[in-house]
């Protein structure tokens, strides 16, 4: 929502896009099923905002067949999401250790890891579950 209200606020003509359709790669195959389009934001109840934003999934949409380059704006609106959400006003920094857990919503916090070397011996290596929660009915 931080990222969602600087852009409203600093670049309203730019905010106005996140809610436009644009293509995303699903990254079942080739076929026509494999992309689709969806705002990368939409409104929920209460004011707040639902985000799906990931700029590797609309970059490699554009392979598809029919799919539009970016526009000028659509591409000055990643370049601002991404310097963003590198902004340390808009970011948290976590070092998870052996035993930590992490939840996180993924409609509403843009994330990502940084990169890592693994041990060779397998009992040094990382060992990350993923669990996907789901709270309600399908949306």
């Amino acid at each position: 929502m931080a990222v969602h209200n600087e852009l409203v606020r600093t670049r309203p003509d730019l905010a106005e896009l996140l809610y436009q359709p644009w293509w995303h790669d699903r990254r079942t195959g080739d076929g026509p099923d494999s992309f689709c389009t969806k705002p990368l934001c939409t409104p929920r109840p209460g004011g707040r905002v639902s985000v799906s934003y990931g700029p590797d999934y609309l970059r490699s949409a554009q392979r598809g067949a029919g799919v539009p380059p970016f526009t000028a704006a659509q591409r000055e609106l990643m370049d601002l999401l991404d310097r963003l959400t590198d902004d340390p006003r808009f970011a948290l920094t976590m070092d998870l250790r052996e035993g930590d857990l992490q939840f996180l919503n993924n409609h509403v916090v843009l994330h990502s890891r940084t990169a890592y070397e693994d041990h060779p011996e397998p009992e040094h290596r990382r060992h990350l579950l993923r669990l996907w929660l789901t709270t309600g009915p399908p949306r």
